[in-house]
């Protein structure tokens, strides 16, 4: 997973649509009510904090992902250990990423269509995408990046004349406790996950550019996620809000100008289904270079590829029915399921990192 012919203007790409995109249809920091705004802003300035924290650890190693890194600073066993949260990890989001699609197709698109035949097609644009690498995905994150950012901007500026401020107001009535959950849920999906790149990304331009990447495509993607979702807000109110499975869905089926031009909830199905195949195929590789990893197979992974793709297949047709199957699991799970390879993981690494940075300096020359 080499990315040596991937641009810093192709990553920051790839981390915004990755962001952008399982975001466009859901609101976040519900647990904060009409405070969502604020916790919002709170889990940006937690995300700044950790990419800054992977940017370093990128930095000093620059030419090794994170799971050689963990090798490195906990040894071989441990390492493994680790290895095997991201591996479990990594393949239940994609599965969870890809029973969200399918089930969100057929509730918007083809109701009749059976699930196993989304399921073998959207597994095979997912196999294809990972076996092509991290610099056919980046392509094709920054080949997508700009019309999904325009889509974005006009649908939240068609939504201008039926925003209710009111339905933010008033303000600071939530508990600090409810606050600051918004804040980590909110973190743990989408923005903390920016972690997930420290694995995806082996090689920037320059060490420091780490630093650039990560700032830049969290920033761009903390701006998308608090126009959407306090947008959702204003015009649904917060109660519609909370009780809807695809909100920013059922806001775009409102814009009506004129007698021409309404159902922009197909672009928004668009950019939404662009950006979910983005963040499936970048789990979906950080699963199999785990594994790949793991075993002592460190520059060949892509003939376990089809074997997990298979395994995904199986999965997004029987780990959940429909969607109130997994949005009640998000719910009450996705926080603490996530916590310890997004937050405390990462925390670990960088400390240790830190503390015996010249020892590791000395390894390296």
């Amino acid at each position: 997973m080499y990315t040596g012919n991937v641009t810093d203007k192709q990553s920051i790409s790839v981390i915004v649509m990755y962001i952008t995109g399982t975001s466009s249809l859901v609101i976040f920091a519900l647990e904060a009510k009409k405070d969502l705004w604020l916790g919002i802003l709170i889990c940006y300035a937690m995300t700044v904090l950790m990419s800054l924290m992977i940017g370093r650890i990128k930095r000093l190693f620059p030419d090794m992902d994170i799971f050689q890194i963990f090798e490195v600073c906990f040894g071989k066993i441990i390492s493994k250990l680790i290895n095997a949260v991201y591996i479990i990890s990594a393949f239940y989001v994609v599965v969870l990423i890809n029973t969200f699609l399918i089930h969100f197709i057929r509730i918007t698109a083809l109701p009749t269509t059976p699930n196993p035949f989304l399921a073998v097609f959207i597994t095979f644009i997912c196999i294809w995408m990972v076996k092509e690498g991290v610099e056919l995905i980046s392509r094709f994150s920054a080949m997508f990046l700009l019309p999904t950012l325009i889509s974005i901007i006009l649908l939240v500026v068609m939504l201008i004349p039926q925003m209710n401020f009111g339905n933010l107001l008033p303000a600071f009535q939530e508990g600090i406790f409810d606050i600051l959950y918004g804040s980590l849920s909110a973190f743990i999906f989408p923005l903390g996950e920016i972690v997930v790149f420290s694995a995806f990304f082996q090689k920037f331009s320059t060490p420091k550019a780490s630093y650039k990447v990560f700032l830049t495509g969290s920033a761009i993607g903390a701006l998308v996620v608090f126009s959407i979702s306090v947008s959702n807000v204003m015009v649904l109110g917060i109660n519609l809000a909370s009780d809807v499975y695809y909100p920013t869905y059922l806001s775009a089926s409102r814009i009506s100008v004129g007698t021409y031009l309404h159902g922009l909830e197909l672009i928004l199905s668009i950019v939404f289904i662009l950006g979910a195949f983005v963040k499936s195929a970048v789990y979906f590789s950080v699963c199999c270079k785990a594994i790949a990893r793991s075993f002592g197979l460190d520059s060949d992974y892509k003939f376990i590829v089809t074997p997990v793709g298979l395994l995904l297949y199986c999965s997004s047709l029987f780990f959940y029915k429909g969607a109130p199957d997994y949005t009640e699991w998000l719910k009450k799970a996705l926080v603490p399921y996530s916590i310890p390879y997004i937050i405390i993981i990462p925390i670990i690494t960088f400390i240790v990192v830190e503390f015996r940075k010249k020892k590791f300096s000395q390894l390296r020359q």
